[in-house]
């Protein structure tokens, strides 16, 4: 499959970063300096690794 075949098809990452925002439309995460907004449609979970809890 092609790299441009597979947008629009659903994928699922993964990123450790600094929960900034949520809401309906998605959740904004910054990621190493950069502010990255990932949009959902359905959210099934949201997993926080408890590893990193409290920490910048």
């Amino acid at each position: 499959m092609e790299m441009k075949e597979m947008l629009g098809r659903h994928v699922e990452v993964q990123a450790y970063g600094v929960l900034e925002d949520i809401n309906t439309h998605g959740i904004r995460v910054k990621i190493t300096g950069e502010q990255v907004f990932i949009a959902f449609t359905d959210i099934k979970k949201i997993r926080l690794d408890r590893r990193y809890k409290g920490e910048h």
